[in-house]
C-alpha cells in the first residue's frame, strides 16, 4: 500500500510551536491566525478549505454557529477553552436551547468526559492535560463513549 508523505510538522526544520508572530489577547492566540498558520505549514490554503467546509454544510442544510470559548464552573468561575463541550451541548439540545441550558449541559458533559478520560489515563491529571481550562481533544470523546458503551460492540 502506498504511504502518505510526512506531515510538514513531522519534517525536519518545521516547528509548529513557532507562532510568535500571531496576535494574542490575555495569553490566548488568535484562533483563526493559528489555524491559518497550521494549514500553511501543511501546504493548504485555509480560506479555500474553509470555503469547502461551508459549502458542504450548506449543501446538507446546516450552518456554523460559534458559541465562543467561555463557560462557567459550578462556583460561577469563568473557564476558557470550552468550545468542544459547548458545541456538543448545542448539538444535543438543538437550536432552540437557551444559552443557560447549553452552558449547564456543557459543564456536565465536561465533567463526565474528563472523568472517563482520567479513568483511562490517570497520569494526565498530573500534567495539566485535564482540568479547569485545559483544552479538550478529539481523543476525549471516544474514551468517554467507550466508558459508557458495551466493550464487546
Amino acid at each position: 500500500a502506498p504511504s502518505l508523505p510526512p506531515l510538514a510538522s513531522e519534517q525536519e526544520g518545521v516547528d509548529v510551536n513557532d507562532f510568535g508572530g500571531l496576535y494574542s489577547h490575555e495569553g490566548l492566540l488568535d484562533h483563526e491566525q493559528l489555524m491559518m498558520a497550521i494549514y500553511a505549514s501543511e501546504g493548504l490554503d485555509f480560506l479555500e478549505v474553509q470555503g469547502k467546509a461551508h459549502s458542504f454544510l450548506k449543501d446538507i442544510g446546516l450552518r456554523p454557529h460559534d458559541l465562543g470559548i467561555k463557560n462557567v464552573d459550578e462556583e460561577g468561575n469563568t473557564m476558557i477553552n470550552q468550545c468542544f463541550y459547548l458545541s456538543l451541548a448545542r448539538g444535543y439540545l438543538g437550536h432552540e436551547a437557551s444559552h443557560a441550558d447549553i452552558s449547564e449541559l456543557a459543564l456536565r458533559l465536561k465533567r463526565a468526559i474528563e472523568a472517563a478520560v482520567l479513568a483511562e489515563h490517570p497520569d494526565w491529571a498530573v500534567g495539566g492535560d485535564i482540568g479547569k481550562e485545559a483544552m479538550a481533544f478529539a481523543d476525549f470523546l471516544p474514551l468517554a463513549m467507550k466508558a459508557c458503551g458495551d466493550e464487546g460492540s
